[in-house]
Protein backbone atom coordinates (compact mmCIF):
# COMPACT_ATOMS: atom_id res chain seq x y z
CA UNK A 1 0.00 0.00 0.00
CA UNK A 2 2.76 2.43 0.90
CA UNK A 3 4.64 1.97 -1.87
CA UNK A 4 1.43 2.22 -4.15
CA UNK A 5 0.70 5.73 -2.66
CA UNK A 6 4.51 6.83 -3.29
CA UNK A 7 4.52 5.98 -6.91
CA UNK A 8 1.14 7.82 -6.71
CA UNK A 9 2.56 10.91 -5.78
CA UNK A 10 5.48 10.62 -8.06
CA UNK A 11 3.26 10.35 -10.76
CA UNK A 12 1.07 13.07 -9.28
CA UNK A 13 4.55 15.73 -9.34
CA UNK A 14 5.66 14.47 -12.85
CA UNK A 15 1.99 14.95 -14.32
CA UNK A 16 2.15 18.65 -12.46
CA UNK A 17 5.22 19.46 -13.74
CA UNK A 18 4.55 18.08 -16.82
CA UNK A 19 1.46 20.54 -17.13
CA UNK A 20 3.41 23.84 -16.04
CA UNK A 21 6.10 22.72 -18.90
CA UNK A 22 3.20 22.84 -21.48
CA UNK A 23 2.57 26.60 -20.74
CA UNK A 24 6.10 27.25 -21.02
CA UNK A 25 7.07 25.52 -24.49
CA UNK A 26 5.19 28.06 -25.85
CA UNK A 27 7.32 30.67 -24.54
CA UNK A 28 10.95 28.54 -25.31
CA UNK A 29 12.52 31.31 -27.05
CA UNK A 30 12.53 33.95 -24.06
CA UNK A 31 13.74 31.22 -22.03
CA UNK A 32 16.58 30.24 -24.61
CA UNK A 33 17.12 34.25 -24.72
CA UNK A 34 17.42 34.27 -21.03
CA UNK A 35 19.38 31.23 -20.45
CA UNK A 36 22.07 32.55 -23.03
CA UNK A 37 22.58 35.68 -21.60
CA UNK A 38 22.33 34.73 -17.87
CA UNK A 39 25.36 32.17 -19.23
CA UNK A 40 27.09 35.45 -20.67
CA UNK A 41 26.33 37.65 -17.60
CA UNK A 42 27.86 34.26 -15.13
CA UNK A 43 31.13 33.65 -17.74
CA UNK A 44 32.05 37.56 -18.42
CA UNK A 45 33.27 37.64 -14.75
CA UNK A 46 35.85 34.70 -15.26
CA UNK A 47 37.66 37.06 -17.10
CA UNK A 48 39.16 38.98 -14.57
CA UNK A 49 40.90 36.50 -12.60
CA UNK A 50 42.78 35.84 -15.89
CA UNK A 51 43.44 39.10 -15.93
CA UNK A 52 44.87 39.07 -12.21
CA UNK A 53 47.08 36.09 -13.06
CA UNK A 54 48.38 37.95 -16.33
CA UNK A 55 49.14 41.05 -14.25
CA UNK A 56 50.57 38.51 -11.30
CA UNK A 57 53.31 35.69 -13.43
CA UNK A 58 54.00 38.20 -16.73
CA UNK A 59 53.36 42.20 -16.21
CA UNK A 60 54.48 42.72 -12.35
CA UNK A 61 57.58 40.64 -13.15
CA UNK A 62 58.58 41.25 -16.20
CA UNK A 63 62.16 42.66 -15.59
CA UNK A 64 62.71 43.40 -19.34
CA UNK A 65 59.58 45.94 -19.53
CA UNK A 66 59.74 49.66 -18.45
CA UNK A 67 57.40 51.38 -15.78
CA UNK A 68 55.68 53.21 -19.12
CA UNK A 69 54.75 49.37 -20.63
CA UNK A 70 53.71 48.06 -17.73
CA UNK A 71 51.41 51.03 -17.35
CA UNK A 72 50.09 50.94 -21.18
CA UNK A 73 49.11 47.16 -20.84
CA UNK A 74 47.23 47.74 -17.59
CA UNK A 75 45.36 50.47 -19.61
CA UNK A 76 45.07 48.44 -22.17
CA UNK A 77 43.39 45.69 -20.20
CA UNK A 78 41.53 48.27 -18.04
CA UNK A 79 39.74 49.27 -21.42
CA UNK A 80 38.90 45.69 -22.31
CA UNK A 81 36.93 44.98 -18.98
CA UNK A 82 35.19 47.88 -18.72
CA UNK A 83 33.88 47.00 -22.42
CA UNK A 84 33.20 43.75 -21.18
CA UNK A 85 31.42 44.75 -18.35
CA UNK A 86 29.01 47.49 -19.89
CA UNK A 87 28.93 47.16 -23.21
CA UNK A 88 28.15 42.70 -22.92
CA UNK A 89 27.43 42.44 -19.18
CA UNK A 90 24.95 45.03 -18.70
CA UNK A 91 22.60 44.18 -21.97
CA UNK A 92 23.30 39.98 -20.82
CA UNK A 93 21.70 40.75 -17.31
CA UNK A 94 18.92 42.70 -18.64
CA UNK A 95 17.66 39.87 -21.19
CA UNK A 96 18.54 37.47 -18.48
CA UNK A 97 15.66 39.19 -15.66
CA UNK A 98 13.53 40.35 -18.15
CA UNK A 99 12.92 37.45 -20.57
CA UNK A 100 12.10 35.10 -17.29
CA UNK A 101 9.99 37.40 -15.91
CA UNK A 102 7.98 38.14 -19.10
CA UNK A 103 7.53 34.57 -19.49
CA UNK A 104 6.18 34.24 -15.73
CA UNK A 105 3.56 37.32 -16.34
CA UNK A 106 2.42 35.60 -19.60
CA UNK A 107 1.94 32.09 -17.92
CA UNK A 108 0.05 33.64 -14.39
CA UNK A 109 -2.06 35.94 -16.56
CA UNK A 110 -2.86 32.81 -18.95
CA UNK A 111 -3.51 30.55 -15.78
CA UNK A 112 -5.86 33.18 -14.18
CA UNK A 113 -8.08 33.27 -16.73
CA UNK A 114 -8.21 29.70 -17.46
CA UNK A 115 -8.62 28.72 -13.36
CA UNK A 116 -11.60 31.07 -13.19
CA UNK A 117 -13.28 29.83 -16.39
CA UNK A 118 -12.88 26.29 -15.30
CA UNK A 119 -13.91 27.15 -11.96
CA UNK A 120 -17.38 28.35 -13.39
CA UNK A 121 -17.72 25.10 -15.20
CA UNK A 122 -17.50 22.98 -11.66
CA UNK A 123 -20.69 21.00 -10.14
CA UNK A 124 -21.84 22.27 -7.09
CA UNK A 125 -20.39 19.45 -5.18
CA UNK A 126 -17.53 20.46 -6.46
CA UNK A 127 -17.86 24.16 -4.50
CA UNK A 128 -20.03 22.72 -1.65
CA UNK A 129 -16.54 20.44 -0.88
CA UNK A 130 -14.37 23.69 -1.22
CA UNK A 131 -14.67 26.84 0.61
CA UNK A 132 -15.36 30.12 -1.50
CA UNK A 133 -11.70 31.51 0.53
CA UNK A 134 -10.03 28.36 -0.41
CA UNK A 135 -10.59 28.81 -4.41
CA UNK A 136 -9.87 32.42 -4.20
CA UNK A 137 -6.22 31.37 -2.83
CA UNK A 138 -6.18 29.40 -5.79
CA UNK A 139 -7.09 32.02 -8.12
CA UNK A 140 -4.54 34.93 -6.49
CA UNK A 141 -1.75 33.03 -4.37
CA UNK A 142 -0.72 29.75 -6.05
CA UNK A 143 -0.66 31.40 -9.36
CA UNK A 144 2.23 33.25 -8.06
CA UNK A 145 4.09 30.26 -7.83
CA UNK A 146 3.98 29.81 -11.20
CA UNK A 147 6.78 33.02 -11.06
CA UNK A 148 9.07 31.23 -8.59
CA UNK A 149 8.91 27.86 -11.39
CA UNK A 150 9.83 29.89 -14.24
CA UNK A 151 12.64 31.97 -12.45
CA UNK A 152 14.02 29.02 -11.08
CA UNK A 153 13.47 25.81 -12.31
CA UNK A 154 13.10 26.23 -15.86
CA UNK A 155 15.63 28.83 -16.43
CA UNK A 156 18.31 29.05 -13.64
CA UNK A 157 18.70 25.05 -13.60
CA UNK A 158 19.89 25.35 -17.24
CA UNK A 159 22.38 28.73 -16.71
CA UNK A 160 23.76 26.70 -13.67
CA UNK A 161 24.16 23.15 -15.66
CA UNK A 162 26.18 25.00 -18.53
CA UNK A 163 28.00 27.38 -16.31
CA UNK A 164 29.03 24.02 -13.93
CA UNK A 165 30.28 22.60 -16.90
CA UNK A 166 32.71 25.63 -17.90
CA UNK A 167 33.67 26.04 -14.65
CA UNK A 168 34.62 22.48 -14.22
CA UNK A 169 36.85 22.82 -17.70
CA UNK A 170 38.65 25.90 -16.62
CA UNK A 171 39.31 24.29 -13.00
CA UNK A 172 40.74 21.18 -15.21
CA UNK A 173 43.16 23.57 -17.29
CA UNK A 174 44.73 24.90 -14.50
CA UNK A 175 45.33 21.22 -12.05
CA UNK A 176 43.24 18.35 -12.71
CA UNK A 177 43.94 16.65 -9.37
CA UNK A 178 42.25 19.66 -7.65
CA UNK A 179 39.54 19.46 -9.85
CA UNK A 180 38.56 16.26 -8.82
CA UNK A 181 39.10 17.18 -5.34
CA UNK A 182 36.47 20.08 -5.74
CA UNK A 183 34.14 17.49 -7.87
CA UNK A 184 33.90 15.24 -4.76
CA UNK A 185 31.27 17.82 -3.60
CA UNK A 186 28.50 16.99 -6.65
CA UNK A 187 27.56 13.93 -5.53
CA UNK A 188 27.11 14.71 -1.70
CA UNK A 189 25.54 17.60 -3.08
CA UNK A 190 22.62 15.79 -5.41
CA UNK A 191 21.97 13.29 -2.42
CA UNK A 192 21.77 16.22 -0.25
CA UNK A 193 19.31 18.67 -1.92
CA UNK A 194 17.30 15.24 -2.72
CA UNK A 195 16.13 14.69 0.74
CA UNK A 196 15.67 18.05 1.15
CA UNK A 197 13.85 18.57 -1.88
CA UNK A 198 11.49 15.68 -0.92
CA UNK A 199 10.91 17.24 2.87
CA UNK A 200 10.31 20.46 1.74
CA UNK A 201 7.51 19.98 -0.95
CA UNK A 202 5.80 17.47 1.39
CA UNK A 203 5.49 20.57 3.90
CA UNK A 204 4.78 23.16 1.46
CA UNK A 205 1.70 20.76 0.62
CA UNK A 206 0.56 21.00 3.94
CA UNK A 207 1.03 25.04 4.03
CA UNK A 208 -0.57 25.69 0.89
CA UNK A 209 -3.39 23.74 2.13
CA UNK A 210 -3.77 25.15 5.30
CA UNK A 211 -3.36 28.79 3.76
CA UNK A 212 -6.59 27.50 1.30
CA UNK A 213 -8.26 26.33 4.35
CA UNK A 214 -7.80 29.40 6.70
CA UNK A 215 -8.69 31.86 4.03
CA UNK A 216 -11.75 30.05 2.87
CA UNK A 217 -12.60 30.03 6.68
CA UNK A 218 -11.99 33.44 7.57
CA UNK A 219 -14.39 34.58 4.63
CA UNK A 220 -16.84 32.55 5.35
CA UNK A 221 -17.13 33.66 9.24
CA UNK A 222 -16.37 37.42 8.21
CA UNK A 223 -19.61 37.19 6.15
CA UNK A 224 -21.20 35.84 9.16
CA UNK A 225 -20.50 37.14 12.14
CA UNK A 226 -23.49 38.57 13.11
CA UNK A 227 -24.61 34.83 13.20
CA UNK A 228 -22.10 33.69 15.03
CA UNK A 229 -22.69 36.66 17.73
CA UNK A 230 -25.94 35.56 17.80
CA UNK A 231 -25.41 32.01 19.06
CA UNK A 232 -22.46 33.06 21.11
CA UNK A 233 -19.68 30.91 19.07
CA UNK A 234 -16.98 33.88 19.68
CA UNK A 235 -14.40 31.08 21.47
CA UNK A 236 -15.41 28.20 19.52
CA UNK A 237 -14.84 29.98 16.00
CA UNK A 238 -11.81 31.41 17.44
CA UNK A 239 -10.30 28.33 19.25
CA UNK A 240 -10.98 26.51 15.18
CA UNK A 241 -9.53 29.57 13.72
CA UNK A 242 -6.26 29.21 16.03
CA UNK A 243 -5.67 25.83 15.28
CA UNK A 244 -5.34 26.26 11.15
CA UNK A 245 -2.93 29.00 12.11
CA UNK A 246 -0.89 26.61 14.18
CA UNK A 247 -0.83 24.41 11.94
CA UNK A 248 0.67 26.87 9.28
CA UNK A 249 3.07 27.82 11.88
CA UNK A 250 4.14 24.03 12.94
CA UNK A 251 4.40 23.17 9.03
CA UNK A 252 6.21 26.20 7.68
CA UNK A 253 8.90 25.69 10.83
CA UNK A 254 9.43 22.32 10.17
CA UNK A 255 10.39 23.51 5.75
CA UNK A 256 12.29 26.74 7.13
CA UNK A 257 14.47 24.36 9.87
CA UNK A 258 15.30 21.69 6.84
CA UNK A 259 16.29 24.49 4.45
CA UNK A 260 18.43 26.24 6.66
CA UNK A 261 20.11 22.62 7.92
CA UNK A 262 21.05 22.48 3.99
CA UNK A 263 21.92 25.76 3.46
CA UNK A 264 24.36 24.98 6.68
CA UNK A 265 25.63 21.53 5.46
CA UNK A 266 26.09 22.65 1.78
CA UNK A 267 28.22 25.70 3.18
CA UNK A 268 30.14 24.24 5.04
CA UNK A 269 30.83 21.56 2.57
CA UNK A 270 32.01 23.66 0.10
CA UNK A 271 34.11 25.75 2.81
CA UNK A 272 36.09 22.65 3.58
CA UNK A 273 36.80 21.65 0.14
CA UNK A 274 38.05 25.54 -0.73
CA UNK A 275 40.20 24.91 2.74
CA UNK A 276 41.70 21.49 1.11
CA UNK A 277 42.21 22.74 -2.40
CA UNK A 278 43.90 26.04 -0.73
CA UNK A 279 46.53 24.37 0.99
CA UNK A 280 47.47 21.86 -1.49
CA UNK A 281 47.85 24.98 -3.62
CA UNK A 282 50.19 26.48 -1.50
CA UNK A 283 52.23 22.91 -1.81
CA UNK A 284 52.41 22.89 -5.01
CA UNK A 285 53.62 26.46 -5.40
CA UNK A 286 56.60 25.77 -2.74
CA UNK A 287 57.03 22.62 -5.17
CA UNK A 288 56.88 24.67 -8.28
CA UNK A 289 54.38 22.59 -10.08
CA UNK A 290 52.16 25.73 -10.08
CA UNK A 291 52.30 29.62 -9.73
CA UNK A 292 51.10 31.89 -7.63
CA UNK A 293 49.09 33.53 -10.40
CA UNK A 294 47.36 29.82 -10.78
CA UNK A 295 46.36 29.66 -7.22
CA UNK A 296 44.73 33.10 -7.32
CA UNK A 297 42.92 32.21 -10.62
CA UNK A 298 41.92 28.66 -9.58
CA UNK A 299 40.37 29.66 -5.91
CA UNK A 300 38.85 32.47 -7.88
CA UNK A 301 36.85 30.28 -10.19
CA UNK A 302 36.64 27.77 -7.29
CA UNK A 303 34.20 30.90 -5.76
CA UNK A 304 32.10 30.56 -8.78
CA UNK A 305 32.15 26.83 -9.26
CA UNK A 306 30.75 26.28 -5.63
CA UNK A 307 27.89 28.96 -6.65
CA UNK A 308 26.10 26.52 -8.80
CA UNK A 309 26.18 24.18 -6.10
CA UNK A 310 24.27 26.54 -3.88
CA UNK A 311 22.33 27.18 -6.05
CA UNK A 312 21.01 23.88 -7.03
CA UNK A 313 20.11 23.78 -3.62
CA UNK A 314 17.92 26.88 -3.46
CA UNK A 315 16.25 25.61 -7.19
CA UNK A 316 15.40 22.16 -5.48
CA UNK A 317 13.84 24.19 -2.58
CA UNK A 318 11.99 26.73 -4.69
CA UNK A 319 10.48 23.53 -7.02
CA UNK A 320 9.13 21.86 -4.03
CA UNK A 321 7.58 24.87 -2.93
CA UNK A 322 6.13 25.92 -6.07
CA UNK A 323 5.19 22.43 -7.21
CA UNK A 324 2.86 22.40 -3.80
CA UNK A 325 1.13 25.71 -4.73
CA UNK A 326 0.81 24.75 -8.64
CA UNK A 327 -0.03 20.66 -8.29
CA UNK A 328 -2.89 22.39 -5.87
CA UNK A 329 -3.78 24.79 -8.45
CA UNK A 330 -4.58 22.16 -11.29
CA UNK A 331 -6.83 20.39 -9.01
CA UNK A 332 -9.69 23.04 -10.75
CA UNK A 333 -9.32 22.54 -13.93
CA UNK A 334 -7.13 19.09 -14.60
CA UNK A 335 -10.08 17.09 -16.25
CA UNK A 336 -10.18 20.38 -18.42
CA UNK A 337 -6.70 20.26 -20.04
CA UNK A 338 -6.51 20.15 -23.51
CA UNK A 339 -2.71 18.86 -25.00
CA UNK A 340 -1.33 21.71 -27.65
CA UNK A 341 -1.04 20.50 -31.33
CA UNK A 342 -3.44 18.05 -30.35
CA UNK A 343 -4.79 18.11 -33.93
CA UNK A 344 -2.00 17.32 -35.89
CA UNK A 345 -0.84 13.96 -33.91
CA UNK A 346 -4.74 13.19 -34.99
CA UNK A 347 -4.23 14.10 -38.10
CA UNK A 348 -0.53 12.05 -38.45
CA UNK A 349 -2.30 9.26 -36.73
CA UNK A 350 -5.06 8.95 -38.87
CA UNK A 351 -3.33 9.35 -42.39
CA UNK A 352 -1.72 5.94 -42.23
CA UNK A 353 -5.24 4.53 -41.97
CA UNK A 354 -6.21 5.97 -45.59
CA UNK A 355 -2.84 5.08 -47.39
CA UNK A 356 -2.16 1.86 -45.84
CA UNK A 357 -4.22 -0.80 -47.60
CA UNK A 358 -3.27 0.96 -50.73
CA UNK A 359 -1.50 -0.88 -53.63
CA UNK A 360 1.45 2.12 -53.54
CA UNK A 361 1.96 1.57 -49.95
CA UNK A 362 2.54 -2.15 -50.15
CA UNK A 363 4.84 -1.15 -53.06
CA UNK A 364 6.48 1.52 -50.89
CA UNK A 365 6.77 -1.36 -47.63
CA UNK A 366 8.22 -3.68 -50.06
CA UNK A 367 11.11 -1.40 -50.63
CA UNK A 368 11.67 -0.63 -47.74
CA UNK A 369 12.09 -4.30 -46.46
CA UNK A 370 13.66 -5.99 -49.28
CA UNK A 371 17.11 -7.42 -49.19
CA UNK A 372 18.98 -4.52 -50.19
CA UNK A 373 16.01 -2.16 -48.96
CA UNK A 374 16.25 1.15 -47.41
CA UNK A 375 16.03 -0.18 -43.89
CA UNK A 376 19.29 -2.72 -44.44
CA UNK A 377 20.78 0.04 -45.91
CA UNK A 378 20.26 2.29 -42.90
CA UNK A 379 21.22 -0.35 -40.43
CA UNK A 380 24.91 -1.44 -42.99
CA UNK A 381 25.76 2.62 -42.36
CA UNK A 382 25.82 1.52 -38.40
CA UNK A 383 27.52 -2.03 -38.85
CA UNK A 384 24.49 -4.41 -38.28
CA UNK A 385 24.18 -6.93 -41.00
CA UNK A 386 19.88 -6.31 -41.41
CA UNK A 387 17.91 -9.81 -41.73
CA UNK A 388 16.20 -11.23 -44.63
CA UNK A 389 13.04 -9.42 -44.11
CA UNK A 390 10.90 -11.19 -47.02
CA UNK A 391 12.93 -14.56 -47.87
CA UNK A 392 12.58 -15.32 -43.57
CA UNK A 393 9.42 -16.70 -42.90
CA UNK A 394 10.48 -15.70 -39.44
CA UNK A 395 10.16 -12.30 -40.08
CA UNK A 396 7.99 -12.10 -43.30
CA UNK A 397 4.58 -12.63 -41.50
CA UNK A 398 5.89 -9.60 -39.03
CA UNK A 399 6.51 -7.03 -41.73
CA UNK A 400 2.97 -7.94 -43.00
CA UNK A 401 1.59 -7.41 -39.26
CA UNK A 402 3.41 -4.35 -39.01
CA UNK A 403 1.95 -2.87 -41.75
CA UNK A 404 -1.46 -3.79 -40.73
CA UNK A 405 -0.70 -2.33 -36.90
CA UNK A 406 0.14 1.21 -39.05
CA UNK A 407 -3.02 1.39 -40.05
CA UNK A 408 -4.76 1.26 -36.65
CA UNK A 409 -5.14 5.32 -37.01
CA UNK A 410 -9.12 4.94 -38.05
CA UNK A 411 -9.39 2.97 -34.43
CA UNK A 412 -7.74 5.58 -32.36
CA UNK A 413 -8.97 8.46 -33.88
CA UNK A 414 -12.84 7.02 -32.69
CA UNK A 415 -11.11 5.53 -29.27
CA UNK A 416 -10.37 9.40 -28.64
CA UNK A 417 -13.33 10.47 -30.27
CA UNK A 418 -14.84 8.39 -27.63
CA UNK A 419 -12.84 9.64 -24.84
CA UNK A 420 -13.78 12.79 -25.30
CA UNK A 421 -17.40 11.87 -24.95
CA UNK A 422 -17.20 10.87 -21.33
CA UNK A 423 -18.96 13.44 -19.47
CA UNK A 424 -16.60 15.47 -17.54
CA UNK A 425 -18.61 15.82 -14.35
CA UNK A 426 -17.96 11.93 -13.51
CA UNK A 427 -14.76 12.36 -13.59
CA UNK A 428 -15.26 15.65 -11.02
CA UNK A 429 -17.34 13.76 -8.86
CA UNK A 430 -15.08 11.04 -8.84
CA UNK A 431 -12.21 13.08 -7.60
CA UNK A 432 -14.72 14.70 -5.06
CA UNK A 433 -15.17 11.77 -3.23
CA UNK A 434 -11.53 10.43 -3.51
CA UNK A 435 -11.11 8.31 -6.54
CA UNK A 436 -7.31 8.07 -7.54
CA UNK A 437 -6.43 8.16 -11.83
CA UNK A 438 -6.41 4.49 -11.85
CA UNK A 439 -9.96 3.65 -10.14
CA UNK A 440 -11.75 6.60 -12.40
CA UNK A 441 -9.62 4.65 -15.42
CA UNK A 442 -11.04 1.47 -14.69
CA UNK A 443 -14.62 2.64 -13.10
CA UNK A 444 -15.73 5.56 -15.32
CA UNK A 445 -13.64 5.80 -18.25
CA UNK A 446 -13.48 2.07 -20.03
CA UNK A 447 -17.24 1.11 -19.09
CA UNK A 448 -18.38 4.46 -20.86
CA UNK A 449 -16.73 3.40 -24.15
CA UNK A 450 -17.21 -0.09 -23.97
CA UNK A 451 -19.52 0.47 -27.20
CA UNK A 452 -16.52 1.65 -29.06
CA UNK A 453 -14.04 -0.68 -27.69
CA UNK A 454 -16.94 -3.47 -29.28
CA UNK A 455 -17.73 -1.73 -32.41
CA UNK A 456 -13.76 -1.75 -32.63
CA UNK A 457 -13.18 -5.21 -31.76
CA UNK A 458 -15.33 -6.34 -34.31
CA UNK A 459 -14.61 -4.54 -37.40
CA UNK A 460 -10.73 -4.77 -37.32
CA UNK A 461 -11.04 -8.54 -36.50
CA UNK A 462 -12.85 -8.72 -39.37
CA UNK A 463 -10.82 -6.53 -41.95
CA UNK A 464 -7.71 -8.21 -39.87
CA UNK A 465 -9.46 -11.65 -42.14
CA UNK A 466 -9.68 -9.73 -45.49
CA UNK A 467 -6.40 -8.61 -45.79
CA UNK A 468 -5.20 -8.88 -49.33
CA UNK A 469 -3.13 -6.37 -51.04
CA UNK A 470 -0.04 -6.71 -48.28
CA UNK A 471 0.50 -10.11 -49.00
CA UNK A 472 0.13 -10.13 -52.30
CA UNK A 473 2.06 -7.75 -53.39
CA UNK A 474 5.56 -7.83 -50.93
CA UNK A 475 5.67 -11.35 -50.32
CA UNK A 476 2.95 -12.94 -53.19
CA UNK A 477 2.16 -15.40 -49.86
CA UNK A 478 6.24 -16.68 -49.28
CA UNK A 479 8.22 -17.09 -48.50
CA UNK A 480 7.25 -21.32 -47.70
CA UNK A 481 3.09 -20.03 -47.44
CA UNK A 482 4.20 -18.21 -44.33
CA UNK A 483 2.25 -15.15 -45.58
CA UNK A 484 -0.34 -16.56 -47.62
CA UNK A 485 -3.70 -15.23 -45.25
CA UNK A 486 -6.90 -16.79 -45.97
CA UNK A 487 -7.89 -13.88 -48.60
CA UNK A 488 -5.07 -14.41 -50.47
CA UNK A 489 -5.41 -18.72 -50.67
CA UNK A 490 -9.17 -17.72 -52.03
CA UNK A 491 -7.08 -15.69 -54.59
CA UNK A 492 -5.29 -17.81 -55.56
CA UNK A 493 -7.27 -21.26 -55.51
CA UNK A 494 -9.50 -18.55 -57.92
CA UNK A 495 -7.91 -17.09 -60.44
CA UNK A 496 -4.08 -18.98 -60.14
CA UNK A 497 -5.43 -22.73 -59.72
CA UNK A 498 -9.14 -21.97 -61.11
CA UNK A 499 -10.43 -23.99 -58.44
CA UNK A 500 -13.91 -22.00 -58.14
CA UNK A 501 -15.32 -24.81 -55.98
CA UNK A 502 -12.56 -25.00 -53.42
CA UNK A 503 -12.29 -21.09 -53.70
CA UNK A 504 -15.80 -20.79 -53.18
CA UNK A 505 -16.01 -22.97 -50.22
CA UNK A 506 -13.23 -21.13 -48.45
CA UNK A 507 -14.96 -18.09 -48.84
CA UNK A 508 -18.22 -19.40 -47.41
CA UNK A 509 -16.08 -21.00 -44.40
CA UNK A 510 -14.51 -17.78 -43.35
CA UNK A 511 -17.88 -15.91 -44.25
CA UNK A 512 -19.20 -18.58 -41.62
CA UNK A 513 -16.51 -18.41 -38.98
CA UNK A 514 -16.94 -14.15 -39.05
CA UNK A 515 -20.54 -14.55 -38.73
CA UNK A 516 -20.18 -16.64 -35.72
CA UNK A 517 -17.63 -14.19 -33.78
CA UNK A 518 -20.11 -11.76 -34.98
CA UNK A 519 -22.98 -13.16 -33.40
CA UNK A 520 -20.77 -14.23 -30.60
CA UNK A 521 -19.78 -10.78 -29.63
CA UNK A 522 -23.40 -9.29 -30.34
CA UNK A 523 -24.48 -11.57 -27.64
CA UNK A 524 -22.42 -11.13 -24.97
CA UNK A 525 -22.07 -7.78 -25.33
CA UNK A 526 -25.21 -7.05 -22.65
CA UNK A 527 -22.40 -8.62 -20.28
CA UNK A 528 -19.63 -5.99 -20.82
CA UNK A 529 -20.86 -3.47 -22.99
CA UNK A 530 -22.35 -0.21 -21.43
CA UNK A 531 -24.94 2.34 -23.10
CA UNK A 532 -26.07 5.79 -21.49
CA UNK A 533 -29.83 5.50 -22.55
CA UNK A 534 -30.16 1.91 -20.35
CA UNK A 535 -30.85 1.42 -16.78
CA UNK A 536 -27.94 -0.82 -16.04
CA UNK A 537 -25.57 -3.33 -18.45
Amino acid sequence: MSTEMSTDKKQSKKSVTLRILSYIRPHWYLILISTIAGVVKLTVPLVLPQVVKYFTDEVLVAANWTAQQKIEEIVKWLFILLFLYIVIYIPATYFRESGTIEVSNRIMHTLRKQVYSYLQKMSAAFHHENKSGNLVTRISSDVQMVHEFVWDVATNVWIDSICLIVYVYLLGTISIPLTIVACTTLPLSVLITKKIREYIRAQSKKVQNNISEISGYMQERMAGFATVKLFNMEEYERNKYNHYSELIYKYTQKRNRMYASGEAITGSMSEVICSIIVCVSAIYIVQGTMSVGDLIVFYSYLGYFMTPLRRFARITVTYSRSIAGIEALFIAYILNFKIKGVKFFRTAYYIPSILGGSVAIAVLWKAIFKDDGLLNTLLAMFGVDGPSWLSDPSWALFVICLLRVWQFGSAMVIFLAALKGVPVELYEAATVDGAGKWKQFFSITVPMITPIIFYNLVTQICQAFQEFNGPYIITQGGPRNSTTLISLLIYNSAFKNYEMGMASAMAWVLFVILMIFTVIAFLSQKYWVYYSDEEGR
